[in-house]
C-alpha cells in the first residue's frame, strides 16, 4: 500500500547539539519547535521525508526473517535515492530494559510542552552518557501518521559539520555550500512503536536504521542488538563449506540481508575488505592453473580502477599478460607484451 506525502504529520520537536572537548561531553544549541507551524519548511521536509523513508524500508528482523516489505510505503523521493546509494540496514529490535520502554511509551500520548521538553531532554542526556558517539545533530521528535490513534516518537542523528545545522531561519542554512543537513538524509534513525499492520496497529518494538553500524545507538535506549552476519550465516549453514554449496543453497529471504553484509577474501597476508555478495559472485573468478595446482588465482573484473596511498590517487599500469604461466611463476620478461 502507497500512502501520500500528506499523511505524517510532525507535532513537536527537540534539536541537539552533542559535542566533545577533551572529556567533557556536552549538550549545546538546545533548540525547540513545539506546533508544526514554528518549524521552517525546509526542516519539516527533511524529518517528514526522512520520517517516510524510515517507515518504507524494509525490515529484518532480530528474530531471524530477514528482508520483509515493509507493509507501509510512502510516495518518498528520497527513499529511491537511499536505495540507489546503498542497501537499507533496517531492524526491528525489542527494549532489554522496561526503564527505556516506559520512558518511549509516554509519546504515544498527547502532551504539553513542558511535558515533552521533560522527555526529549531525557532522552539526549541519555545519549550524552553513552560510551561513544561522533560529534552530532540529535533530532527528538512527535509526529502522527494519519487515522492512528497515538503518537509515534523519530530519532535522528548526523554528523555535526560546519554549515549543517538546525535553524530557525531556512534562507540562512540553504546558503550553506557543504550540503544543508535538510537535503539529505541522516546517518541514523528509529521509529517507534512499531507499525504492524494496515490499520496502523502497532508493538512496543522500535524499527531502527543505521548507515554503518555502531552499538551506541542501540545501546543508549537499552535494545536489543542484531544478529551478527558472522554468527548468523555460521549458526544457520553449519554443514556448508565452498562458496558454490552456499551460492546454491543460501535461502530467498537471506539474499537481501547478503546486499549489505561484506565478505571478507585472503589471500595469503594481502585482504579484500567490503566486497558485496553481488560482486563476489559477477566481478571475482577464483582459478587454478593447470599443472601448479598449488598456485590459486583471483581475477578480478571491472572497469573502473584506481590506487590510493594515502591521501594521494595513483594510476594503475595495466599491461596484456602474454603467458599466465610465466607470469605465475615470476618470469616476468616473458610474461607481458610491450
Amino acid at each position: 500500500m502507497v500512502w501520500n506525502v500528506d499523511e505524517i504529520r510532525i507535532l513537536k520537536v527537540g534539536s541537539f547539539e552533542l559535542l566533545r572537548e577533551k572529556r567533557e561531553k556536552k549538550i549545546e544549541n538546545e533548540k525547540w519547535f513545539l506546533r508544526e507551524k514554528e518549524l521552517p519548511t525546509t526542516a519539516k521536509d527533511m524529518l517528514s521525508e526522512n520520517i517516510k523513508a524510515l517507515i518504507s524500508f524494509p525490515e529484518a528482523e532480530i528474530r531471524g526473517e530477514t528482508g520483509k516489505q515493509s507493509l507501509l510505503v510512502f510516495d518518498t523521493p528520497l527513499l529511491s535515492k537511499i536505495k540507489e546509494k546503498a542497501q537499507s540496514k533496517c531492524f526491528i529490535v525489542d527494549f532489554r530494559d522496561e526503564e527505556s520502554l516506559t520512558l518511549l511509551d509516554l509519546l504515544k500520548s498527547d502532551l504539553t510542552n513542558e511535558e515533552f521538553k521533560r522527555i526529549a531532554k531525557k532522552i539526549a542526556v541519555k545519549f550524552r552518557e553513552g560510551r561513544y558517539w561522533p560529534k552530532c545533530l540529535l533530532l527528538i521528535a512527535q509526529f502522527k501518521v494519519l487515522n492512528a490513534p497515538i503518537n509515534f516518537l523519530v530519532i535522528l542523528t548526523t554528523d555535526l559539520k560546519v554549515g549543517e545545522y538546525f535553524t530557525y531561519d531556512p534562507n540562512e542554512i540553504a546558503k550553506m555550500p557543504s550540503g544543508p543537513v535538510y537535503e539529505r538524509f541522516l546517518k541514523k534513525g528509529l521509529v517507534f512503536p512499531h507499525i504492524i499492520n494496515e490499520k496502523l496497529e502497532t508493538e512496543d518494538r522500535v524499527k531502527i536504521y543505521q548507515r554503518s553500524h555502531a552499538d551506541y545507538f542501540y545501546d543508549f535506549l537499552s535494545l536489543s542488538h542484531p544478529l551478527s552476519p558472522d554468527r548468523y550465516f555460521s549458526e544457520k549453514y553449519p554443514e556448508i563449506s565452498t562458496l558454490d554449496e552456499f551460492s546454491q543453497r543460501i535461502e530467498p529471504q537471506d539474499e537481501h540481508y547478503l546486499k549489505y553484509v561484506p565478505v571478507r577474501i585472503a589471500i595469503d597476508h594481502l585482504r579484500l575488505e567490503g566486497v558485496s555478495y553481488s560482486d563476489l559472485n559477477r566481478k571475482i573468478k577464483f582459478v587454478k592453473l593447470l599443472g601448479l595446482e598449488d598456485v590459486k588465482l583471483v581475477v578480478i573484473r571491472g572497469h573502473d580502477v584506481n590506487v590510493r596511498i594515502g591521501g594521494k590517487e595513483l594510476d594503475a599500469n595495466f599491461l596484456e599478460i602474454k603467458n599466465l604461466k610465466d607470469l605465475v611463476e615470476g618470469k616476468s620478461k616473458n610474461a607481458w607484451e610491450d
